[in-house]
Formats: C-alpha cells, sequence, structure tokens
C-alpha cells in the first residue's frame, strides 16, 4: 500500500483542527465576540479568605472600574485584541498610586458565560485573577 500526499494532508489537517479547537474556548473569537462578553461586572475570586470585601471590575463601553463595596476605587479603559490563538485584554489608564499593577496587558485564559481568568506579567513575576460574572 503506497501512501500519497493527497491521503495524508486530510488527515493532517482534521487531527490539527481538532487538536487545536479542543485548548481553549478564545480560540478563533473575534476582538467584538471577547469584548461583548466582558461587557458586565465579574467578582474577582478571592483565595485569601472569607473575609476579604467582594471587589469587582465593570467592564462597559472600553471603561473598566475597579469597584469594593460599591465605592469605585480606580477606572481605566480597556482595548481588546484578539489573534487566532490568543485574546488580550490591555488595560490602561489607571492612576500609579496603588493601581499601577492594573496598567498592562492581560491574557484571556478562559471566558465563558461565568468565568473569566486573565494573567499578566508584572514586575518579574504574573498575576492571575479569576472572576464569576455578577448574575
Amino acid at each position: 500500500m503506497k501512501i500519497t500526499v493527497q491521503k495524508v494532508i486530510p488527515f493532517l489537517v482534521i487531527i490539527i483542527f481538532f487538536s487545536v479547537g479542543c485548548q481553549k474556548e478564545e480560540l478563533l473569537m473575534s476582538s467584538s465576540k471577547v469584548d461583548g462578553q466582558l461587557q458586565s461586572t465579574w467578582k474577582r475570586v478571592e483565595m485569601t479568605s472569607a473575609n476579604t470585601p467582594i471587589v469587582s471590575w465593570t467592564f462597559s463601553d472600553g471603561k473598566v472600574s475597579v469597584v469594593k463595596n460599591e465605592t469605585v476605587l480606580a477606572s481605566g479603559s480597556y482595548k481588546v485584541d484578539a489573534s487566532l490563538t490568543k485574546v488580550f485584554v490591555t488595560t490602561s489608564g489607571f492612576p500609579s498610586e496603588g493601581y499601577n499593577h492594573m496598567n498592562g496587558k492581560w491574557q484571556v485564559i478562559t471566558l465563558d458565560d461565568d468565568i473569566l481568568v486573565m494573567a499578566d506579567d508584572y514586575s518579574g513575576g504574573s498575576i492571575e485573577m479569576e472572576f464569576t460574572k455578577e448574575k
């Protein structure tokens, strides 16, 4: 049995499609679709203690606000960039007094109707934040 290129190529395309398609939900999403999913208030999941005040991020029309106990702590702007395999949310305009770490290029790890996970490189390390969507 002779293996030809015409037989191998369709098989490889199918394997690549399924292996890439199973890795991340964000693959092949447009910037506008991601932005539409972000348009909400997201409660940050705290890993430290149950008594930690709830901090939320609200995304709306290119603006993002950090809110704690219904008080806006800081605000900035955001932009969504989507490539074939990755989604980034770039935040800027946060004040340097305590919120400079918010300015950055956050890679979206997970985004669906209930969960948002983003990570950013900061000061030689990384920051990962997990959120649940407010209902």
